[in-house]
């Protein structure tokens, strides 16, 4: 069989596989950034206003229930509302790096803009957020990023992007660090402040907080809070989940593109499929006599 047919087969099928796979290419930007122009990313989302719920009934008990409704329904509304499903991210420009001022301080950081949008059950258009709004993807600094740490208490929080060499061992040494400046500064002002009531942990690839409010203020009748933030090796959140008293009051989990995530099972089938094409080619071959 000529060497010609083989690279032929190869071809053909790599023109087929191609299209399926976005491959990321590294921004022209900086080895921090893992976003690209143009990237869509999607966030299935689960939201259930109970536990807070059950959280502000814990913490002042003489609160009516219609009084309860009527806060927790004002905070979690529209894209935080019950019925969101999904939110999704487009990603538009990228700039160069340059150095951004945050509260006094000049820091290296790399602009980008974005649309976002979230998604109702039943409903078959997103809904705008935010349209070409400008956001700063800034350089890892642990004097910067230890000031953004998701705190696990009752106000929620999440970084949708990171950068991709965020170092969570020591962003979890400067929370701890932070938090025990921030409850010295208080103890002094009210009264001493256990700080053991909340701790930070590392995870694979994220981080995570945990807070005893009823320990920290003396309530034995208020529950723990819990968040997990996990990233891609992009940078792009993951998996997030907030949690009170064991129970989620919001799950952000990113949905992956299928024949990224599959890659390697897709490379074994296009190999396969050469391999096969090779050996049919070999049989039809006519033998010489």
């Amino acid at each position: 069989m000529k060497l010609s047919k083989i690279l032929s087969a190869i071809v053909l099928i790599s023109l087929f596989i191609l299209p399926l796979v976005s491959f990321s290419v590294a921004a022209d930007t900086s080895v921090y950034v893992g976003i690209e122009a143009n990237d869509v990313i999607i966030w299935d989302v689960q939201i259930d206003k109970d536990p807070y719920k059950d959280y502000m009934q814990d913490f002042n008990p003489t609160l009516e229930e219609d009084v309860i409704d009527t806060i927790v329904d004002g905070r979690f509304k529209g894209k935080m509302d019950e019925d969101v499903v999904a939110w999704k991210y487009i990603i538009l420009e990228i700039k160069d790096e340059k150095d951004h001022s945050y509260y006094g301080s000049d820091y290296k950081a790399v602009p980008y803009y974005f649309n976002s949008y979230y998604l109702e059950e039943d409903a078959k258009d997103w809904r705008t957020i935010l349209k070409y709004h400008k956001s700063y993807l800034y350089k890892y600094d642990r004097e910067f990023y230890r000031g953004i740490t998701p705190y696990a208490d009752n106000e929620f929080f999440m970084e949708f992007i990171v950068p991709k060499d965020m170092n969570w061992k020591y962003l979890v040494n400067e929370a701890d660090e932070n938090l025990e400046d921030r409850l010295e500064g208080e103890a002094g002002a009210r009264r001493p402040i256990e700080i053991y009531a909340y701790t930070f942990k590392e995870e694979l690839d994220g981080i995570s907080s945990f807070y005893d409010e009823g320990e920290h203020i003396d309530n034995d009748e208020i529950g723990e809070w819990e968040s997990t933030s996990i990233y891609t090796d992009e940078g792009i959140l993951k998996y997030y989940e907030w949690l009170y008293d064991g129970d989620p009051i919001i799950i952000f989990e990113l949905r992956e593109n299928f024949f990224i995530a599959n890659w390697w099972i897709i490379a074994m089938i296009a190999a396969a499929a050469v391999v096969v094409i090779v050996v049919v080619i070999k049989l039809r071959r006519p033998r010489n006599q």
